[in-house]
């Protein structure tokens, strides 16, 4: 009783829209016999899904978990026809961290590593990320994309406004992207970023890309250091999200902007898109550096992916990396 098979017959529920699938249908699709399918909804049941089942009607799913599940993400993925190589935890210290292990063992890559909850997540400059609660996305995408350093420079850019079209498409939301690595939604930041490569003198060997996507989090709840920055999709649109449909939502999303970025088909639209969801516009921000605080009008990117600040005397800096803050609203 593997979870594909699981996934399947998750997936044949998620075709009749909540209506009713005969046992008879299912094990036909699925090369398994009725009493088979049986079994296996009974498994099923005990890991908090629920079915009804009516005499020459056969069953109708109810319930589903409120957290994420394997077979039902992977069920969630079959109906999107996006093919993925999972790797689902219950708990990890971090999804980079485990994808990084994966890969180190010659994993096959694409691969996407998902976690219900990470003990030891990570940001950017080794800062640690918030991922104590269930109702919220970790997870990390892994691939070996054997390209020069220099063509990577907007990846991080770019598979952060592909993630804002692709929770606007999913619930409406218009998400910001704040340079270098955040995404926000009113002031409030709802996912955060983190890339991380090894490369060698002329190529990218290992990539990871990750990404902790606030969803069902309710912000109030979390540590005052956290609650005062953080903002959630609940808390943007007003309900509550399927995890499980969310989570292969997003994935097939960066999994479509991946390829549009390796196969260089990325530019136009990023063109196009990128002032329309950028955090820093018309803003006076804060860079901060290790050696101090540069202060200055916000000027966009360039097409490398650097930040280009106006200074007070007039004068223009660019900047590969730093933390920016705002100042005010113009």
């Amino acid at each position: 009783m593997g979870e594909v098979s699981d996934a399947e017959i998750l997936a044949a529920f998620l075709a009749a829209d909540g209506g009713y699938v005969s046992g008879s249908s299912i094990a036909e699709d699925t090369g398994v016999s009725r009493a088979a399918v049986w079994g296996r909804l009974e498994r099923l049941r005990t890991e908090g899904f629920a079915f009804e089942a009516i005499r020459n009607r056969g069953y109708r799913l109810e319930t589903i978990p409120e957290a994420l599940h394997p077979a039902l993400l992977a069920a969630h993925l079959l109906r999107l026809a996006c093919p993925a190589n999972l790797h689902f935890l219950a708990e990890t210290d971090s999804t980079n961290t485990q994808a990084e292990r994966l890969l180190a063992e010659g994993e096959h890559t694409p691969f996407v590593v998902v976690a219900g909850r990470q003990t030891a997540g990570r940001g950017r400059r080794g800062r640690e990320w918030f991922s104590q609660d269930p109702g919220n996305l970790t997870l990390s995408l892994a691939l070996r994309p054997q390209l020069p350093p220099a063509r990577m420079q907007t990846f991080t850019l770019w598979m952060g406004l592909s993630t804002s079209l692709a929770i606007n498409e999913l619930c409406g939301v218009s998400l910001k992207v704040k340079w270098p690595n955040d995404l926000h939604w009113n002031g409030k930041k709802v996912a955060g970023m983190l890339t991380e490569a090894r490369s060698d003198s002329e190529m990218l060997r290992d990539l990871v890309f990750g990404i902790g996507l606030n969803v069902n989090g309710v912000t109030d709840e979390y540590p005052p250091e956290v609650r005062r920055v953080a903002g959630s999709l609940r808390e943007a649109v007003g309900r509550v999200f399927d995890l499980n449909e969310t989570a292969a939502k997003l994935i097939c999303a960066l999994q479509k902007a991946c390829d549009t970025f390796l196969e260089d088909c990325y530019r136009e639209t990023f063109r196009e898109q990128w002032p329309l969801h950028d955090a820093l516009t018309g803003q006076e921000v804060t860079v901060s550096l290790a050696d101090g605080e540069i202060v200055g009008e916000y000027l966009g990117i360039d097409e490398t992916g650097t930040l280009r600040l106006r200074l007070p005397d007039g004068q223009e800096r660019q900047f590969a990396a730093g933390d920016v803050t705002l100042r005010k609203q113009k």
